[in-house]
């Protein structure tokens, strides 16, 4: 009977709204928010503890707001907290403490997500590198990337060329045929108009590109819902 009462009362109460005091930051939801992924709240407003609620009427937590922030967000949503940046990747500090947190307040898909490091199934990166170009074809690379991707150059060597200029004073190229001297080809190119050498700095293109496996990010998604459905068969 105990039981039936204890699930009567969050039945009831799950619409209720409820103040959360996180460390001095007040937070508002509702309770069925907090039960429906947590067993540290469904013991709190099943009647089982008693709740000792601030002069506000608030309900302290003693955590870091900012933490705290990625437990209330999955508890509302089931959306797991994807801490990762393209540039300096996933978030390993911040994953322990939010895992310190679900093991508190007893959140187990997400414990499970952050201890098995199922994040790193939801980021898919991509590297590719291009042939090494000069300055003037890197300025143009930078205008053929799109939002989801990180592009960086690194030097790729010095490439030496011959420089001519014509004897005649017609033109000067750094590589060309000397069409003015009726040259067909570089080899043709009369030695009096090879005046010295040019260096280029050629660069590599990396292109770094971000993919979001969507069934690991939430606990709702296919693929985590089967990753999940073999542990409990397997008694994990």
């Amino acid at each position: 009977m105990e039981h039936l009462s204890n699930a009567s009362m969050l039945e009831a109460s799950s619409m209720e709204p409820v103040a959360l005091n996180i460390g001095g930051k007040m937070v508002y939801t509702t309770v069925g928010s907090l039960v429906d992924r947590s067993g540290y709240f469904t013991s709190l407003f099943s009647g089982r503890w008693s709740i000792k609620n601030q002069e506000d009427g608030s309900i302290f937590i003693d955590a870091d707001p900012k933490v705290f922030a990625h437990i209330l967000s999955y508890l509302r949503h089931g959306i797991f907290p994807l801490c990762y940046d393209p540039e300096t990747g996933h978030d390993h500090k911040l994953y322990a403490e939010i895992l310190a947190e679900a093991k508190y307040y007893q959140v187990p898909k997400l414990e499970v997500w952050l201890t098995n490091r199922c994040y790193s199934k939801a980021v898919n990166l991509m590297i590719t590198t291009s042939r090494a170009v000069p300055w003037e074809e890197k300025i143009a690379c930078l205008e053929t990337f799109t939002d989801d991707e990180t592009v960086s150059f690194e030097q790729a060597g010095v490439l030496t060329e011959p420089k001519f200029q014509c004897k005649n004073f017609l033109w000067t190229k750094h590589t060309s045929i000397c069409n003015n001297c009726g040259g067909s080809s570089q080899d043709d190119i009369p030695t009096e108009c090879l005046i010295g050498e040019v260096q280029m700095t050629l660069w590599r293109k990396i292109v770094r590109k971000t993919g979001v496996q969507e069934g690991w990010c939430s606990d709702s998604g296919k693929e985590f819902e089967e990753y999940w459905k073999g542990l409990v068969r397997s008694g994990a």
